[in-house]
C-alpha cells in the first residue's frame, strides 16, 4: 500500500523523523561530546593519603603481657649448631627459629616439637643478624662483606648479594618482599632487589644522610627504611628511591638497633650510649626515652600487641618495658657471666621470649602451671628447585 500525503503534511513527517533520527544517535554514538553517560571519577590530584595497619592481637592464654610478665621463666634451652652464637631469627608464623653459631654453620628449629630439623656447612663468616622472608621461602643473613640467601629447606646457599668491603651488622626484608635492605659497622646501608639480585640504591647518596648505616628495618607498609649511623642519628628514607624523609637526632652514640612497632606508628632505636627512644616517625617527636644505665644497649623487638619492648645490653642484662609510660617491668640476667647478649627476638605470636647469649639460646614463657597444648601439625615447605 502506497501513503500520499499532502505537501505540507510531508515536509512535517520528513521533519519529525529527521528529529527522531538525531535523538536515536545523539544516544548511542560514543564518540558524541553530548552523550548522556555516567562520567569517570575524576583523577587523583594527589597521592593517597597511606594508612597504617593496626594490631588485631586477640589476648589468649599464655601471652606475654603486662601483667603476666612477673612470670615469665625459662622454659626450653637450645644448642647452637657450632661454637658460640651470632644470630637468631623467627618465622612469621613463629613455627621455625634460626639460629647461626660463630662459624658460619646455620640451624633451623621446629618450634612446636622443640627439634633441630636441619644445619648448613659452615660458610666461614659470623652470620651478624638474619631474617626470614615473608612467605618463609628464603632466609637471609648478613656475614661479612656480603648477604647470603639461604632455601630454608636444604639450607644451602640459593644466592649472594655482595656488599661494601666491610662486617655486616643488620639485615631487614620488607614485608611487601621487595626489598632487602643490609647495615654495616663503617659504610652505608645498601637495598637490594631479591627478584633482580641488583642493589637499588645506597642510603646517603645524593642527599643529607649520615654517610654510615649499621641498623636497618622497614614500616610494616614498606613504605619507609629507618636507618642507624654511627654518629646516633636515624635516617627516614622512602624505601623505594632511597629519596631522605626525615633524621632523627637523640641519641649520642651509633644506634645499633632499630624496630617500628607492628602498626608502623612508633619506632625504637637502641644505642652505644644506653638510651632507647620511642619516636613518632611521621613528625619526629620523641614519645618515650628510656636509660639502661651505662651499658651498651644492642638489641631492640616489640610485642606483637605493642605494650612491652624488650632490650638487651653489652651486660648480658634483658630488660622489659612498658611502652605506654616507660616504666621497667622486669630484668632478666641472661648471662650470669656477664657475657653481652646477642640477640633477641619476641616470638611473632607473642607467647615466647628467645634470648641468645655466647653459650646458647633460651626460650622464655609465662609459666602459668599448666600444661602446653598439643602442637598442630605443619606442612614442610618443599625446597625451592635448584637452578
Amino acid at each position: 500500500m502506497r501513503l500520499n500525503f499532502p505537501g505540507r503534511g510531508w515536509i512535517a513527517l520528513t521533519a519529525l523523523l529527521l528529529a527522531v533520527l538525531a535523538c536515536t544517535v545523539t544516544s548511542t554514538t560514543p564518540d558524541d561530546p553530548t552523550e548522556s553517560v555516567t562520567a569517570p571519577p575524576p583523577a587523583p590530584t594527589a597521592e593517597p593519603t597511606a594508612v597504617l595497619p593496626t594490631p588485631t592481637v586477640t589476648p589468649v592464654a599464655g601471652m606475654i603481657r603486662r601483667d603476666n610478665v612477673d612470670q615469665l621463666a625459662p622454659s626450653e634451652t637450645l644448642d647452637p649448631p657450632g661454637p658460640g652464637i651470632g644470630s637468631i631469627a623467627w618465622s612469621a608464623d613463629s613455627t621455625r627459629l634460626a639460629i647461626a653459631s660463630d662459624n658460619g654453620t646455620i640451624a633451623i628449629w621446629d618450634m612446636t616439637t622443640l627439634e633441630e630439623l636441619r644445619a648448613s656447612d659452615p660458610e666461614g663468616g659470623i652470620p651478624a643478624a638474619m631474617v626470614w622472608s615473608p612467605d618463609k621461602r628464603s632466609l637471609a643473613a648478613v656475614s661479612g662483606d656480603e648477604v647470603l640467601v639461604y632455601d630454608p629447606g636444604r639450607l644451602t646457599v640459593s644466592f649472594r648479594l655482595q656488599g661494601p668491603t666491610d662486617n655486616g651488622i643488620r639485615i631487614a626484608w620488607s614485608p611487601d618482599n621487595r626489598y632487602i635492605a643490609a647495615g654495616w659497622f663503617n659504610s652505608p646501608a645498601v637495598v637490594w632487589s631479591p627478584l633482580s639480585r641488583n642493589p637499588l640504591y645506597t642510603v646517603g647518596e645524593g642527599n643529607d644522610a649520615p654517610d654510615t648505616g649499621v641498623s636497618v628495618d622497614f614500616s610494616p607498609d614498606s613504605r619507609i627504611l629507618a636507618v642507624g649511623s654511627v654518629d646516633g642519628i636515624v635516617t627516614l628514607v622512602d624505601a623505594t628511591t632511597g629519596e631522605l624523609l626525615r633524621l632523627l637526632d637523640g641519641h649520642s652514640a651509633e644506634v645499633r638497633d632499630l624496630s617500628f612497632s607492628p602498626s608502623g606508628a612508633s619506632l625504637a632505636s637502641a644505642a652505644l650510649d644506653g638510651e632507647i627512644i620511642i619516636w613518632d616517625p611521621a613528625t619526629g617527636d620523641i614519645r618515650v626515652s628510656l636509660d639502661d644505665g651505662d651499658a651498651e644497649v644492642y638489641d631492640v623487638v616489640w610485642t606483637p600487641d605493642e605494650q612491652l619492648l624488650a632490650t638487651g645490653d653489652s651486660d648480658g642484662i634483658v630488660r622489659i618495658w612498658s611502652t605506654g609510660d616507660g616504666s621497667l617491668l622486669r630484668e632478666i640476667v641472661a648471662d650470669p657471666t656477664g657475657g653481652s647478649i646477642n640477640d633477641l627476638a619476641w616470638g611473632p605470636d607473642g607467647m615466647e621470649l628467645a634470648i641468645a647469649t655466647g653459650a646458647n639460646v633460651t626460650i622464655w614463657r609465662v609459666d602459668n602451671g599448666s600444661a602446653p597444648a598439643e602442637p598442630e601439625e605443619e606442612t614442610e615447605p618443599e625446597p625451592t628447585p635448584e637452578g
